[in-house]
């Protein structure tokens, strides 16, 4: 009876043992399966994060392009100007030039 009791002993004893073990290699793999999870969602708002940065930049780029144009087209305007307001200066001198001959007379 005591070889029986010790048997069965051991063998509840064994059959402890890897329940336990099982559900320790279930818990690992649970967590890696959380840690597979959290680095895909990771890797997934990464990717969103560099679609968006190349969209600014992308959107920078184009706006730069836009500052170039307008700076050009104020620069060309400011040149026109800047010539009509010489013309109209000479002009402006020419006629005053005029003006004191005519009351001279």
């Amino acid at each position: 009876m005591r070889k029986t009791a010790g048997k069965l002993l051991v063998m509840l004893l064994i059959g402890v043992i890897v329940i336990l073990v099982v559900g320790c290699e279930e818990e690992s793999l649970s967590e890696t399966s959380k840690d597979v999870k959290k680095s895909r969602l990771i890797a997934m708002k990464n990717k969103e994060l560099q679609n968006e940065l190349a969209e600014c930049k992308s959107e920078i780029e184009k706006l730069k392009a836009t500052i170039k144009s307008s700076n050009e087209g104020t620069n060309m305007l400011l040149d026109t100007i800047i010539t009509q307001n010489q013309t109209l200066t000479k002009e402006n001198k020419e006629l005053k030039k005029k003006l004191e001959q005519l009351k001279k007379i």
